[in-house]
């Protein structure tokens, strides 16, 4: 059968020579900088070290991302990505609500323990940064997150039986709201990183409980 063919029939066309390219030098730059940002924190790290770590040539690079801060945002989306992808799993399941919201947002509590700096950096050009694609990128991720944490909840209330009470919407967004600000107690010191985990789920428990009137 001809491309056209293939087309009409409803196969999704396999990428051009360019396109491939393209993909594979994004890969290049992201796994470069991915590495670097994790191996020396973000303000060791130069846009030429992930040039030449990903092989390609600054003006190459800016293509692909505007500045260091672009490439930070860049890895950090996906880590964001993969915990709603793992938290949904996990609801499908039937794992408790403590345990699927936890696993949204643990690669965001796993960065802030292991890169507190980048983690830093990220929220701050996330809230504080100047428009770009992969900022924008971000706030959608951030509100993918809510939307699973949604998910989680809807299908919690929906499995007990629990009708009526607070408004599951609003209830994800408190959940959010706490965990956020245990990610800034954490950075600041103020939760020990042991003791996180725990501390997440038995939040997370109360609050469900309290709200959708289950405690």
């Amino acid at each position: 059968m001809s491309s056209t063919g293939a087309a009409a029939a409803g196969t999704p066309a396999a990428p051009g020579r360019r396109e491939r390219k393209k993909q594979d030098t994004h890969r290049r730059i992201f796994e470069a900088a991915d590495r670097l940002f994790f191996q020396k924190g973000y303000a060791a790290v130069t846009t030429q070290e992930v040039a030449e770590a990903a092989d390609v040539g600054a003006g190459t690079l800016f293509r692909y991302a505007r500045n260091k801060a672009e490439l930070l945002i860049m890895v950090m989306n996906d880590r964001l990505r993969l915990g709603a992808q793992r938290g949904l799993v996990i609801a499908r399941q039937g794992g408790s609500p403590s345990e699927a919201i936890v696993s949204l947002v643990e690669p965001l509590f796993q960065a802030a323990l292991s890169q507190p700096e980048n983690t830093a950096v990220y929220q701050r050009e996330v809230l504080f940064g100047g428009d770009g694609p992969y900022r924008a990128e971000a706030l959608g991720r951030i509100r993918e997150l809510e939307e699973a944490m949604v998910t989680v909840l809807t299908r919690y209330a929906e499995s007990h039986e629990i009708r009526g009470g607070a408004d599951v919407r609003r209830v994800a967004g408190a959940v959010f709201s706490v965990l956020y600000m245990k990610l800034v107690r954490l950075e600041l010191g103020r939760v020990a990183p042991a003791e996180l985990p725990q501390v997440l789920r038995s939040d997370v428990d109360y609050l469900v409980g309290q709200m959708l009137g289950t405690g």
